[in-house]
């Protein structure tokens, strides 16, 4: 993110998990931060840069983010959150000031500390929702802990509403926000991440299997659509906002493996008969599949319960498929046209892969491995 790497990785003690960012003196850990709910929130609108003070106790913070879930400021309704790196004293159940501004929020007590379970597995998108350039932030979600944003320096836990609020997968599509929970498929209000509610256009799509991954599909001019991808169906979402969306089953035996889905111009993913791609066809919003490991199937059939992670290699217009067993797959396409497919062998287990640009445009390529070390 903005050329600085990034990692999650679980503590010595394996009792929580930690942020690391990458630096000329090596891994450095990345403070979390802290959290508070206020509601009654207005007329003032809360900023960043302000510094908030208990009405009652002088506890004070200087605000980094300010997470607006509910209501209004103009109406006195405001409800979310406030994050920041520290505070000093203690809040208790008060109302908060700002400056000569009083009563600007009401809070229920202290903060909490940002912290992190272990053992997630990590799934992270970039996306600016601002549209005002070098906003670009990070969204992912892990499967043990809240979904969450995070800019290279404040760390802000998505609430959602769930009862259980541990995402596994995670995409952006048409300004939304989307978690997967299980067979649920969840999306933000439009342009709005931190917000889940239905008056401000968010939704649920059930999908009657669990979900493995989400991919956006290229489009005509009047929009894209998004695959949705389940353990055995693919369906497809057409539509710009819950006003419009048009769920449409692809097909019911064709599915994909969590963590194998990729775009190399299209979506190529392991299906329980091989690797396969799904293209659009010539008339936008139909699509045409291809099971592309035929001439190897027996291979596949023996390593597909072992596949652990993916990634693309866009200069060689690749899709690298990585299993347990510390072997992978790449499979080097042109257009349409499948030119080869290549067993690699590495001697360390790749377990999540991530491929990006960095802001010159140079690809790059990481890989995290059992022993807790980045490779590139």
């Amino acid at each position: 993110l903005n050329d600085v790497n990034y990692c999650f990785r679980n503590n010595a003690l394996g009792t929580a998990a930690d942020l690391f960012k990458s630096s000329s003196s090596g891994w450095t850990a990345v403070a979390l931060g802290r959290e508070l709910s206020f509601t009654s929130g207005g007329t003032y609108v809360i900023a960043e840069g302000n510094t908030i003070t208990g009405a009652i106790s002088g506890a004070t913070a200087v605000i980094t983010r300010v997470v607006l879930e509910s209501g209004t400021w103009a109406a006195g309704t405001a409800a979310g959150r406030l994050i920041f790196a520290s505070q000093t004293g203690t809040f208790p159940a008060e109302d908060l000031n700002v400056g000569a501004n009083l009563n600007v929020a009401t809070i229920a007590g202290n903060s909490s500390a940002i912290t992190l379970l272990p053992s997630g597995r990590y799934e992270v998108v970039k996306e600016n929702f601002s549209g005002l350039a070098g906003n670009m932030r990070a969204y992912g979600c892990d499967g043990v802990n809240r979904g969450f944003e995070f800019d290279g320096t404040v760390f802000v836990p998505i609430r959602t509403g769930m009862t259980t609020d541990t995402p596994s997968h995670v995409a952006v599509h048409k300004k939304h926000l989307f978690f997967s929970f299980a067979g649920s498929a969840q999306h933000s209000g439009t342009g709005t991440p931190y917000i889940w509610t239905i008056i401000s256009g968010a939704a649920e799509l059930g999908m009657g299997d669990t979900i493995t991954g989400f991919a956006g599909q290229p489009g005509s001019s009047s929009g894209g659509a998004m695959a949705i991808f389940t353990r055995n169906r693919l369906s497809i979402l057409y539509g710009s906002s819950s006003a419009d969306w048009n769920l449409v089953p692809y097909r019911d035996e064709l599915g994909a493996w969590a963590y194998t889905i990729q775009d190399i111009g299209y979506s190529m993913f392991l299906d329980d008969r091989g690797i396969t791609d799904i293209q659009t066809s010539q008339s936008y919003g139909n699509f045409a599949h291809n099971a592309i490991t035929a001439k190897i199937q027996s291979l596949m059939t023996q390593y597909k319960p072992l596949a652990i992670a993916s990634s693309v290699c866009r200069v060689k217009s690749q899709y690298r498929l990585f299993f347990t067993n510390g072997r992978a797959f790449y499979v080097t396409a042109v257009g349409r046209k499948i030119l080869g497919i290549m067993p690699i062998k590495f001697p360390d287990v790749v377990r999540c892969a991530w491929t990006s640009e960095t802001n010159a445009g140079e690809e790059v390529m990481f890989a995290g491995s059992d022993d807790g070390m980045v490779y590139q």
